[in-house]
């Protein structure tokens, strides 16, 4: 994703290149665009990828003449992507922001798109996730899910895990910023909460949930501006373990080197037995550009 990728004439339009793997070596095949796409439409923000089916959220998309965001569903056949249909919520406010499609995620049949900005029942920016199902090749809103317990400000939705039978749903404002992420289980295509994720210990600001990963019985969960032994903004991950369908937390990831400001646990990633996880903040190496913020 390169969601400020200026196409045309069009500033931060956005763009997705596709690599494929021929004899070792990862060669870009394609640059993806939405066939509809304009100026600040921030189109490959997020990406969820199954297969030969990709979901690409452009969460500044103007829908009805408001950026309120879409998600655009592409379809690999013969080697090409093509796009086959747009996605947009079915409760749209032209009046209110909604970022819908700033987080999504995909297994099978069924896509999660994140609208962090939505309004849920009274509370605006409460954030939500809708789901859509997929039949007879168009995929159908079936419905829209928020925390049980979340409320004005939360921001529901700014990330995103799904494997098909669990989601995590982060929502890293909740409780002036300590932040939460949220377990819904999967059961015939209607999500039901199951559970709800906080960090052992847990502090304002510290923005717990961020980013979420998941795979098999193991949930990452970042926290980009925890304060690791009063550390500011050092950052941290934590492990959640499933056991008799309990998650508990198992293990608190910090950097070895970590120092203020890295702001380690910004993005990750999780598959079986291995964790890659982002520190946008941490300082370049030794010599004259020590202390630039290159990331890691």
């Amino acid at each position: 994703g390169a969601q400020q990728q200026k196409v045309g004439d069009n500033e931060d339009q956005g763009a997705v290149f596709v690599f494929d793997n021929i004899n070792g070596t990862w060669t870009m095949t394609q640059e993806i665009t939405a066939t509809d796409g304009g100026a600040g439409d921030t189109f490959g923000s997020s990406i969820a990828f199954d297969g030969t089916t990709a979901v690409i959220g452009a969460y500044g998309a103007m829908i009805d003449a408001a950026p309120l965001g879409a998600a655009y569903v592409f379809t690999l056949a013969d080697g090409t992507w093509t796009q086959t249909q747009k996605l947009t919520a079915d409760d749209s406010n032209p009046a209110g922001l909604l970022n819908f499609g700033f987080s999504v995620g995909l297994s099978g049949s069924t896509i999660l798109v994140g609208a962090d900005a939505a309004t849920f029942g009274a509370n605006d920016f409460q954030g939500a996730v809708y789901v859509f199902n997929e039949t007879g090749g168009t995929w159908t809103q079936t419905q829209k899910f928020s925390g049980d317990d979340a409320g004005i400000g939360d921001i529901f939705g700014i990330s995103l895990a799904f494997d098909g039978t669990n989601a995590v749903v982060g929502a890293y404002a909740q409780n002036q910023g300590t932040g939460a992420a949220y377990v819904f289980a999967n059961s015939g295509g209607t999500f039901t909460q199951t559970q709800k994720l906080v960090a052992s210990d847990a502090a304002t600001a510290a923005y717990f949930g961020g980013a979420v990963a998941l795979s098999d019985s193991t949930i990452l969960i970042g926290s980009f501006s925890a304060n690791p032994g009063g550390v500011d903004s050092q950052g941290a991950a934590y492990i959640f373990t499933n056991t008799g369908g309990i998650w508990t937390q198992t293990q608190e990831l910090l950097a070895d080197d970590g120092v203020a400001s890295d702001q380690f646990g910004r993005a990750l990633a999780l598959d079986g037995t291995t964790a890659l996880i982002d520190a946008p903040g941490a300082a370049g190496p030794e010599g004259p550009d020590a202390g630039t913020a290159y990331g890691a």
